[in-house]
């Protein structure tokens, strides 16, 4: 079993419904059934149920819970499907996906992956857009060095990122899918 730990309500909200295609396909893929927990906050949203895919929302009153209701809805899902143990744990950011994961894996004693999706390590414009983000990627960076294996984009953030960890850790290289449906039906800049 997988499990996965994200942020956002999107899933639930039926903004991001090519969101919900591409984990059922992970899942499959992976041979295994994905649980996923994400991080959201004060709002009553119900679980996801698929085939072969699962998404939980923590509904947290306050980011600063996540983690301990993070861990309650893991204990629930393991006691529930009766799952001795998860194989994977994946963080789908290096912030606050990673913070939670990391205490998840203390608790259950499993790998961690943590997947970086866009250049956060490599881009000096991402430090500059807020006054913030350069402490972000500070914590970013003690995240990624706990991880057992790390999933980016491209190759230059791998670079990156290699240069900052003190250990060896497997960086894979996976781009984001993007669906090129969505630009061919999009209106011209005209």
């Amino acid at each position: 079993c997988i499990l996965m730990v994200s942020k956002g309500d999107d899933l639930f909200c039926g903004v991001a419904a090519d969101t919900l295609k591409r984990h059922e396909d992970y899942a499959q893929k992976a041979k295994s059934q994905l649980w996923m927990i994400v991080l959201t906050s004060r709002k009553a949203f119900s679980p996801i149920m698929g085939t072969d895919f699962t998404a939980y929302p923590s509904n947290s009153l306050h980011f600063l819970c996540y983690a301990r209701d993070a861990q309650k809805i893991a204990q629930d899902l393991m006691r529930e499907n009766q799952i001795p143990h998860f194989d994977l744990l994946v963080s789908q950011d290096p912030f606050f996906c990673a913070h939670v994961a990391l205490t998840l894996k203390k608790i259950f004693s499993c790998p961690l992956q943590i997947q970086d999706h866009s250049c956060f390590f490599s881009s000096p414009e991402f430090r500059k857009e807020k006054p913030f983000r350069p402490a972000l990627v500070y914590w970013g960076k003690s995240h990624l060095r706990r991880a057992d294996h790390i999933r980016v984009v491209n190759g230059v953030e791998k670079t990156s990122i290699e240069k900052m960890l003190t250990k060896k850790i497997p960086i894979d290289v996976q781009p984001v899918p993007i669906d090129t449906e969505i630009f061919q039906h999009s209106p011209s800049l005209e």
